[in-house]
């Protein structure tokens, strides 16, 4: 019995070893596999990972290049806007004899400053139209101009808004205190002011050059009502009566707003001869408080009074 055990053990033993070798190797090739597979899908989610964050960069370049694309033309357009009615306000309007109400259209103001009263009314209107003209093409292309954030958008589209209610809101005349008199006036209404930038626009979608515009408008015939009316608010604005000028001045200081705001969002040098113009005979702490230079934001609204305290305070 002895001799047939010793006989068997080495059977044995060697039947094991091959086992455990046959499970070595079954286990090492599972390990690789499961190895292999995490691996594989690693590699997968990484994958994934980065084409979304290509993705997501791509989206973001191409979203800064239309924020900065259009901005910079809005900010430009508003630059050479309030220049040019700062300019009307600050030196036209205090003149003895302004260029806009020359009775010779093509007669040069001086030898020291040679504009003729055409010249100077077309470009101011060819200003107007050109920033009026990209709020309009942002409206058409893109609908609103959305910025990194919503705080800056909010701000962009709150500064639009308040020029375009400066040049239409006709309440402003409350603010002069005289409140029983009506002084004569010519806003530019919001559908008024998309017309005069829609006159701008060329097949291409781009502007019209200002030599074009200015020809186009050598008289009135053919223009929109728009533009005259426009015309009208200009020429108004030095007659030294009615609300025309103030409203040209307030138009002027919001632009300024609109300009150090773009200046901020696109890291651009802030000039320093940018400053709005002082108006007199309007009450400018209540327009500031109804239209402040920043949008107030809704955390710095006073909370509602729930209703409760409100029917007990009532009660009382």
């Amino acid at each position: 019995m002895n001799d047939i055990i010793t006989m068997l053990l080495p059977s044995a033993a060697a039947g094991g070893a091959a086992a455990y070798g046959v499970m070595k190797t079954l286990g090492k090739g599972w390990m690789d596999h499961v190895f292999q597979k995490e691996n594989d899908e690693f590699r997968h989610r990484l994958k994934l990972l980065e084409n979304q964050t290509i993705k997501e960069y791509e989206k973001k370049e191409k979203s800064d290049l239309v924020i900065k694309k259009y901005s910079r033309v809005v900010l430009q357009s508003a630059i050479d806007l309030q220049d040019r009615l700062w300019h009307l306000s600050e030196k036209q309007a205090v003149s003895r004899s302004p260029i806009l109400l020359f009775s010779e259209d093509n007669k040069p103001s001086s030898s020291v400053w040679p504009m003729t009263q055409r010249h100077y009314l077309s470009s101011t209107l060819f200003l107007f139209s050109q920033y009026f003209f990209w709020i309009a093409r942002i409206k058409k292309d893109l609908q609103y101009l959305e910025f990194s954030n919503n705080l800056e958008t909010n701000r962009f589209n709150y500064l639009i808004k308040r020029i375009e209610r400066s040049l239409a809101e006709s309440s402003l005349q409350k603010l002069t205190g005289k409140s029983n008199v009506r002084l004569s006036d010519q806003p530019i209404f919001q559908l008024m002011q998309i017309e005069i930038g829609e006159f701008l626009f060329e097949e291409n979608n781009e502007p019209k050059t200002f030599l074009k515009f200015s020809s186009m408008i050598k008289s009135d015939d053919g223009i929109p009502d728009s533009i005259i009316a426009l015309k009208n608010l200009l020429i108004g604005s030095v007659s030294k009566q009615g609300f025309y000028l103030t409203r040209v001045k307030i138009t002027a200081n919001a632009l300024v707003d609109l300009i150090k705001f773009l200046n901020e969002t696109n890291k651009l040098y802030q000039a320093d001869c940018i400053e709005k113009i002082k108006i007199s005979n309007f009450n400018n702490d209540e327009y500031n408080r109804i239209w402040p230079a920043a949008p107030i934001q809704p955390e710095s609204l006073p909370k509602a009074v729930p209703r409760s305290l409100e029917n007990k305070k009532n009660s009382t």
